[in-house]
């Protein structure tokens, strides 16, 4: 009997242990009830599908969203929302609080991992109307939607404060005049400090790096994060960026059968910038480019590659044709999330300055006046 009694609890003890661990959001919504509500949680790549968890609630107000904690480390953020059969209509909820007399607000945010216990009190619904969004076919289409903005205390859940200061004070960002970058910096910094075991933060600071001016500077807000948090999964591709070497690759020749090397002489320096067909800005760069490559072509080699999908890229092919663009190009087709992840494309035109003899590397923006004296200091020396 007694044998059996411990064959029991050791077989529990065993479930226990290969049992995954959840996480737990608990929200108390005061001033307004709901029927339905589902968190959607947002991951890494834009090639997955959101994750939809129905949440569960007996009385409209109180709500327990639960979901596997293996999912935590990867996702980028979260949102709630009204489960809909129709597309172009959406009611979301989204977060507001007061943090030093600043009202900030979030329609995309994040939970404490484990358990995360939230008081929200109803303030207000805005409607937004032809709002864009990518359909089911791929497609954009625009459709309305209806926010219902909750006031929650600046004292709760600090995953859900950071995003919200994040989102509220465009955190890596840098969207205001670059005379304001030193001051948007500092404030980084100061948010880092304040939480720096934050996920939305060190997320976010991966997915901006290149608005940064130099390594240097985002180094001042990494260091500001925890270790635990430098060593998450974020945590890592911040630090791979720090650390960055240029790692060659072979990719397709726009219009060849062929394949080369992105970079195959490293005598000099090498710009390669990524650019694709349906980029506007990347459009507007060609003529700056070109007066580079009429002025140092004898320093310096550039090379065009190409994060057109397969379905365009004749039209990138019509481009360099129409633009007679004298440089390489090549394609990206074949591992277009592989060459991103590689070197660091979150957005385009994305600039990478790659030093003689590939020891040193840089992310530079040559639309940027700074950028582009720095890029013409090196190659003169």
């Amino acid at each position: 009997m007694k044998k059996a009694f411990l064959l029991q609890v050791v077989f529990i003890f065993i479930l226990s242990c290969t049992q995954e661990k959840t996480c737990k959001i608990n929200i108390h919504f005061k001033g307004k009830e709901f029927e339905k509500l589902n968190l959607v949680i947002r991951q890494e790549s834009k090639d997955f599908p959101p994750i939809i968890i129905h949440g569960e609630s007996s009385n409209g107000k109180d709500w327990t969203f639960t979901y596997p904690d293996s999912i935590f480390d990867k996702h980028r953020y979260v949102g709630i929302n009204v489960p809909s059969f129709i597309d172009s209509v959406e009611t979301a909820i989204a977060f507001m609080t007061v943090i030093e007399n600043d009202t900030l607000k979030a329609g995309s945010y994040s939970f404490s991992k484990g358990n995360s216990e939230i008081e929200a009190t109803y303030i207000n619904t805005e409607k937004f109307s032809n709002t864009l969004y990518t359909n089911k076919n791929n497609q954009t289409a625009s459709k309305t939607v209806y926010q219902s903005w909750f006031l929650v205390p600046n004292t709760g859940d600090k995953e859900l404060l950071s995003s919200i200061e994040s989102i509220g004070y465009r955190y890596s960002m840098f969207y205001n005049d670059s005379s304001e970058y030193g001051n948007m910096l500092s404030k980084y910094i100061d948010i880092t400090k304040k939480y720096p075991e934050s996920h939305f933060l060190i997320n976010m600071l991966s997915k901006n790096l290149t608005q940064y001016n130099s390594k240097q500077d985002v180094e001042k807000v990494y260091n500001c994060f925890s270790e635990s948090n430098k060593l998450s999964y974020y945590g890592l591709k911040v630090k791979n960026f720090l650390s960055l070497k240029f790692e060659n690759s072979v990719l397709p020749v726009c219009g060849s059968n062929n394949k080369e090397l992105i970079v195959k002489d490293f005598s000099k320096y090498n710009l390669v910038v990524f650019s694709a067909s349906w980029c506007i800005p990347c459009h507007e760069q060609i003529p700056l480019l070109k007066e580079i490559y009429r002025n140092f072509k004898n320093n310096l080699v550039i090379t065009y590659v190409s994060l057109d999908e397969e379905k365009s890229i004749e039209a990138w092919a019509n481009l360099m044709k129409k633009e007679e663009i004298p440089w390489r190009s090549l394609l990206a087709k074949d591992d277009l999330e592989k060459i991103k992840e590689r070197y660091f494309v979150n957005g385009i035109p994305h600039t990478m300055l790659v030093y003689p003899n590939g020891r040193e590397v840089e992310i530079l923006d040559v639309r940027k006046e700074r950028n582009y004296k720095r890029l013409v200091g090196l190659i003169e020396q």
